[in-house]
């Protein structure tokens, strides 16, 4: 008679292969969910691509269309003038403006407007659709007529 002890390894083996699978499972329906939440999470415009829209913008200068309110009793003045610079998030684009007399850093941005990620879910975003919703608030000068202010 083989009177083998229940908490030898051999007795183990089955139950081990068991856990290494659940295990495994388990790892597997969390890497599924993370792509597909990052998936949902798209950007509109991804990292890489904000340095090189920021330069396109860099050195136009704008004038504000209207009165806007950015917070705690905050008011951007109509026409004064402004350079812009965009962030990108998992959720929002935001367009934020600056003085076009300060240096970019050293001025504190101030959020214009945002875009929603969720509104162009099923929708290819572009640079001229970009262009249309800046061109909502703020006025593109031309070089010649621009001024410091």
């Amino acid at each position: 008679m083989n009177h083998s002890h229940p908490f030898q390894s051999e007795n183990l083996r089955p139950a081990r292969t068991f856990t290494r699978k659940i295990h495994r499972n388990r790892f597997l329906i969390i890497l599924i969910s993370i792509s597909l939440f990052s998936f949902c999470q798209r950007r509109l415009i991804l990292r890489e691509g904000v340095a090189d829209l920021n330069e396109h913008y860099k050195d136009r200068v704008y004038i504000l269309k209207e009165n806007i309110n950015v917070g705690n009793n905050e008011i951007l003045k109509k026409d004064t003038h402004v350079k812009i610079w965009i962030e990108s998030t998992a959720s929002l684009l935001k367009v934020k403006c600056y003085s076009s007399t300060e240096e970019r850093e050293y001025a504190i941005g101030k959020l214009i407007m945002y875009i929603v990620n969720d509104d162009y879910k099923d929708k290819k975003f572009s640079i001229s659709e970009l262009d249309n919703l800046i061109n909502e608030k703020l006025t593109l000068l031309p070089p010649k007529t621009r001024r410091s202010r």
